[in-house]
């Protein structure tokens, strides 16, 4: 058995990855994600004509986000995800333009609703975290808030910001399957 004394755990161990602050995670993530098509002027979801803009009419609700891998589905509440920022005095961090890039890539969004988040510039909330896929773990990094601003942003080339959550702070956004039963919409 390898005993080390705190703080030398990660000089023991070659393949160990630290992730320990947001800017840990943030810098791995940037380096790990794939490469994707530029996002800039891909267009969103076409609107339906006669209908209202549906992301403005979530604006009351609790929003989930779910984000799956083949095999694993995950649902992270918004409202939870804000709980945490504001009890944790999480602070905002300026998404790199590669990585803001592969986020937006693995979102959907509703073209009708980029312009009216344009002057919007609310930081979005990016979740970090790990799941167990068979016999494999992988780690995932998602935006689960701001994915219409992030868009806004790219395009007019300004900064985008966001909140990281940890993987443990992720792990309290999880939903149960009696809280999703509960949510409206999502």
């Amino acid at each position: 058995m390898l005993r080390l004394l705190p703080g030398e755990y990660a000089a023991g161990m070659a393949d160990y990855i630290d992730l320990t602050t947001d800017e840990k995670l943030l810098a791995w993530y940037e380096e790990n994600s794939q490469p994707v098509p530029d996002q800039t002027y891909i267009p969103g979801v076409p609107p339906v004509p006669g209908r209202p803009c549906k992301k403005c009419t979530f604006r009351d609700h609790d929003q989930v986000y779910g984000g799956s891998v083949p095999g694993t589905v995950a649902f992270l509440s918004k409202q939870k995800a804000e709980t945490i920022v504001k009890k944790n005095e999480k602070k905002t961090h300026v998404i790199s333009e590669k990585l803001l890039n592969f986020l937006i890539w693995q979102n959907e969004f509703d073209e009708e609703h980029v312009p009216h988040v344009t002057d919007v510039h609310t930081p979005g909330m990016i979740a970090c975290g790990g799941i167990k896929k068979g016999e494999d773990h992988v780690l995932f990094c998602y935006l689960i808030d701001g994915t219409h601003r992030a868009v806004a942003a790219m395009r007019e080339g300004r900064p985008f910001e966001a909140y990281v959550l940890s993987f443990k702070e992720t792990a309290e956004c999880s939903m149960t399957q009696s809280e999703l039963q509960r949510t409206a919409r999502f």
